[in-house]
């Protein structure tokens, strides 16, 4: 395992421990060396150095759109020729949309289609999380579809998403690209996000077995 930066007094620590000690959100083997995966919602790339040092053969893809996550990012990544940093989240078209901070640290940032002003977000977040920072921050997004016709991708490996909450918007317009993914590793943010949860079990029917590790979620195609 190479050196990775670690931020002091963040959430950073709990997920190191989390993936690297704990190991709570990988549990799993694949049939076979996968070629392509892809980290959505990387943060600051503990999840793809993991991969990174598993599967040195494979090429990773790391989605991060929060600057301060994604400069750290950036720099875990340089030790590894096989990680691919985009400052990008990962929507269902190639535009622009909204973040802002539900101070729940580093990892706590929501994506909004329609910024703070989206009723139904803000009704939620001031439940939950009454000093959430509408910071309205635009990040660039870009589609399943966009990256695997940029980097020659017919088939995707391994798919983690963790992008807290929107994962209902991913699940609910992910035809054309969930069909190819051998293995989906997920966390659900059901009260960041009603509908999270039925919006996972629609896509069940593209994988042939699931199980669940603490928080997290797998369905798997066997081929």
């Amino acid at each position: 395992m190479k050196p990775i930066i670690i931020r002091p007094y963040t959430t950073d620590i709990e997920v190191a421990k989390s993936i690297f000690h704990d190991k709570a959100t990988i549990n799993f083997e694949l049939e076979q060396e996968p070629n392509f995966i892809v980290d959505v919602g990387a943060n600051i790339g503990l999840v793809s150095a993991y991969f990174a040092n598993k599967y040195p053969n494979a090429t990773i893809i790391s989605l991060e759109p929060e600057q301060s996550n994604f400069d750290i990012l950036k720099q875990n990544s340089k030790s590894y020729k096989n990680i691919i940093p985009i400052q990008k989240a990962l929507w269902y078209e190639n535009t622009t949309i909204d973040i802002f901070s539900t101070n729940e640290g580093n990892g706590g940032f929501i994506a909004i289609d329609g910024g703070y002003e989206n009723e139904t977000y803000r009704k939620i977040l001031e439940e939950h999380t009454p000093f959430a920072q509408p910071k309205n921050v635009k990040v660039k997004t870009i589609t399943m579809e966009s990256i695997m016709q940029k980097y020659k991708i017919k088939f995707l490996d391994l798919v983690k998403i963790d992008i807290e909450g929107a994962e209902k918007d991913i699940f609910d317009n992910c035809q054309g690209w969930i069909e190819k993914v051998g293995l989906l590793i997920t966390e659900l943010h059901e009260w960041k996000r009603p509908g999270c949860t039925e919006s996972f079990n629609k896509i069940q029917k593209y994988f042939n077995e699931g199980w669940q590790t603490h928080e997290t979620l797998y369905l798997r195609k066997k081929t």
